[in-house]
């Protein structure tokens, strides 16, 4: 696998787009590089909501990537240079490519990558056959651990432009996957602070029903006695 491209520092004037090559009547995959090389670049830490999803109608399998609402630093870069991605691809790279295939651009579009809407925002690639999962511990899993809600980094390969019928998009694939481990929230793993009392601690609050409760013991005073009944004689 070639060397992975630090996606803060590309220079999308140097992306290459090679011959198109013909894979059947409607269908056609335009491979790209960068100073010469794949681009491969590696995800921040993001989720799968829905683990493999496939599309039976062309017998792939894919992963659907969700950033969170409120993104880190890398996170929102990452999204940011997707989106300046295909923004060059669709503004430099576009018409040309149809004007080569000889076809007006009138009713042609680009599929993004990027679904994004008022609640969520993702990206999906491929996966495939050479797809390897590893764990946290790097050691080699299963593509079946990749359930719903699963935490994950990916190595995602740039294979090219794909182009069918009036459609083109870009053709992004996982080369590795690293599964990081979740939070189990099937027990409380909450830490309850320890209740310090002392000589001045007057009241505590209750760790069930959030009460406060004196600590000084409140003692009746013992029944008044009552005199003993005269004995007559």
């Amino acid at each position: 696998m070639a060397n992975v491209i630090d996606f803060k520092t590309v220079d999308f004037s140097k992306i290459k787009c090679e011959s198109i090559h013909r894979i059947s009547r409607s269908f056609f995959i335009i491979p790209i590089s960068y100073l010469k090389e794949s681009i491969i670049v590696q995800t921040p830490l993001l989720t799968l909501p829905f683990g493999i999803c496939t599309n039976e109608r062309y017998n792939k399998s894919y992963l659907k990537m969700k950033f969170p609402k409120f993104q880190t630093e890398n996170q929102y870069q990452f999204y940011t240079f997707l989106l300046q991605l295909e923004a060059f691809i669709i503004e430099k790279k576009f018409q040309k490519i149809w004007k080569k295939l000889r076809k007006s651009i009138s009713d042609k579009i680009f599929k993004s990558s990027i679904t994004k809407n008022f609640l969520s925002k993702s990206f999906s690639i491929q996966i495939l056959d050479t797809t390897t999962v590893y764990n946290q511990n790097n050691q080699l899993i299963s593509k079946n651990k990749l359930t719903k809600k699963s935490l994950i980094k990916s190595l995602c390969i740039l294979s090219g432009i794909w182009i069918h019928n009036n459609t083109m998009g870009l053709l992004w694939n996982a080369g590795q996957v690293k599964l990081y481990n979740n939070l189990k929230m099937d027990k409380c793993l909450i830490i309850e602070d320890d209740i310090q009392v002392n000589a001045d601690t007057k009241e505590i609050e209750c760790p069930c029903c959030n009460n406060y409760i004196s600590t000084h013991v409140q003692v009746p005073p013992p029944p008044q006695l009552l005199a003993p009944p005269k004995l007559v004689s």
